[in-house]
C-alpha cells in the first residue's frame, strides 16, 4: 500500500449530470491505498475462503467467458498465464466483501 497525502481538491461539474452538481471543495485525510490492483489469484483465494455468494442478485463474480477465474474441480483459480492480471467482473458487493475480508475498504467517490 501507499501513502497518499491529506489534501483538498475541487470535485463536481456545472455542466454534467445533476448528482455531479455543484463543484466543491474536498478535504481528504492521508490514507493508504493499494499500489496495484487485485489480482485474479489474490480473488481465488478470497472465493476459496468465502465462495462465490448472491447479493443484490448479482454474483460476487460474473461466471461468463471472459472472467479470468474459474472453478475447476471444486476450486477457484486463476485462468493459466492470467494469475498476476487485475481481476475483472467484479461486482460492487464482490468488490465490498473482498475488501471486508482483507480489512480495508473500498475507496470512496472522492
Amino acid at each position: 500500500m501507499v501513502l497518499i497525502q491529506a489534501g483538498d481538491f475541487w470535485m463536481g461539474s456545472e455542466t454534467g449530470n445533476d448528482d455531479e452538481k455543484p463543484v466543491h471543495r474536498v478535504s481528504l485525510d492521508a490514507f493508504y491505498i493499494d499500489k496495484y490492483e487485485v489480482t485474479n489469484a489474490q480473488f481465488a483465494v478470497f472465493l476459496n475462503a468465502k465462495g462465490n455468494q448472491v447479493e443484490g442478485s448479482v454474483p460476487w463474480l460474473e461466471e461468463n467467458d471472459w472472467v479470468n477465474v474459474l472453478q475447476i474441480g471444486g476450486t477457484w483459480q486463476a485462468r493459466e498465464g492470467f494469475a498476476d492480471h487485475p481481476v475483472i467482473w467484479v461486482s460492487w458487493y464482490g468488490a465490498q466483501a473482498y475488501c471486508t475480508w482483507r480489512g480495508v475498504r473500498l475507496p470512496t467517490e472522492a
